[in-house]
């Protein structure tokens, strides 16, 4: 029986790594000491986008619920290659890499998760170079034709 329970706890312990998402990367993260974290809830988001002038991006910034912010530049170099490592690793749970750049030293990682409906419900964004170490994880119910008439406008 003991080797029934071990083995279940085993198991399960190996299926919650695995199925790790955005949010309990970040929350392991946030922690961490010398990570700075900063979290702006859907009343900001509603606060910004009521701000904003009629347009493109106060229509995206309606549809997002939170955007969280982890700099882990100060960090030691393990906790920011754990921290990359557990990014790439979302690819395996259900995020698909949506851009991927370099930016002089920078390499530059955007995922999304989608849903049923094909909305985007997570977005990932992920900044890491030599010294710097940057993730920015954004909620909501996000209509990806927003988002490109949004990036559209940027330019």
């Amino acid at each position: 029986m003991k080797k029934l329970l071990f083995t279940f706890f085993l198991f399960s312990s190996c299926l919650w790594a695995s199925a790790q998402d955005a949010t309990s990367v970040f929350s392991y993260f946030k922690d961490k000491k010398h990570v700075e974290y900063v979290s702006a809830p859907r009343m900001v988001m509603n606060l910004v986008a009521s701000k904003m002038k009629t347009g493109n991006f106060q229509a995206l910034l309606s549809q997002i619920y939170s955007a969280k912010l982890l700099t882990l530049s100060q960090c030691r170099r393990g906790i920011r290659k754990k921290f990359t490592k557990k990014i790439v690793e979302l690819g395996k749970t259900g995020y698909d890499e949506i851009a991927a750049f370099k930016e002089d030293d920078d390499n530059i990682s955007i995922m999304a998760r989608k849903g049923s409906d094909n909305m985007i419900k997570e977005a990932v964004v992920m900044i890491s170079g030599k010294t710097d170490c940057i993730g920015i994880l954004v909620t909501g119910n996000i209509n990806p034709e927003d988002v490109a008439a949004a990036m559209g406008t940027a330019e």
